[in-house]
């Protein structure tokens, strides 16, 4: 645990001197989501690329679906961040792997060695190994009286330093349009240089740095520090 640590502050510490390049793209929630329609938010690797969410469970929204592949087997730092402070006990966040179907890490304190596990994401202490996964993420009291609370939520992928900073921003979905998401998410989705489009997003996390990255950077190392 404690060289875990260790090894975060010193990978904070080394990023300084990074000189990264910044990636956005902009994906659609459906109406109907399930691990088929789960969008693609990239590929991790180790002291290569990170990976950034910008999402929200609006109102009537029982789950959101992402799906990333892991190209490196190594530790892995899994970051969470909501706008508004307490939320992070509301919302579910499970990572499945495609493969088995298997839940490996759960947010839910419930769920014995899925929740360990996602507490070493958490640590940035759990080795990840290379392969297909899910993002599941959820209401933990998903009863009909909970379901009109909305949650806007952030999470961040990383292992080690980075020099590629990909960042999702996903857009509500539209009544009547593509419900099951299948003509959504195709080869031709582009990643930009520009944050200009998720402004509306980030605008709603709490004032943590000046950019979505720095907001999510700030608490994931004041929960190292």
């Amino acid at each position: 645990m404690l060289e875990a640590i260790n090894n975060q502050v010193a990978a904070l510490q080394k990023q300084k001197s990074i000189q990264t390049q910044d990636f956005q793209k902009q994906t659609n929630d459906v109406q109907v989501d399930n691990r088929m329609t789960a969008r693609d938010v990239g590929v991790l690797r180790q002291n290569d690329s990170r990976l950034n969410v910008f999402s929200s469970l609006s109102k009537g929204d029982a789950a959101d679906f992402f799906t990333f592949r892991v190209a490196t087997s190594a530790q892995t730092r899994f970051g969470v961040l909501t706008a508004n402070e307490g939320d992070d006990k509301n919302t579910r966040f499970q990572i499945i792997n495609q493969a088995s179907g298997t839940v490996i890490a759960d947010s839910d304190p419930s769920t014995g060695d899925a929740h360990d596990v996602y507490t070493q994401l958490q640590n940035g202490s759990y080795n990840m190994q290379a392969g297909t996964y899910v993002m599941r993420i959820t209401r933990m009291d998903d009863s009909v009286s909970n379901q009109n609370t909305e949650y806007n939520y952030a999470v961040q992928l990383s292992q080690g330093t980075f020099t590629k900073d990909f960042d999702t921003v996903e857009k509500e979905a539209q009544a009547g349009a593509d419900p099951f998401g299948l003509g959504a998410n195709n080869s031709l989705d582009t990643l930009t240089a520009s944050l200009g489009s998720a402004v509306s997003m980030l605008q709603s996390l709490p004032p943590i740095g000046t950019s979505a990255t720095d907001k999510l950077n700030g608490v994931l190392l004041n929960s190292i520090l």
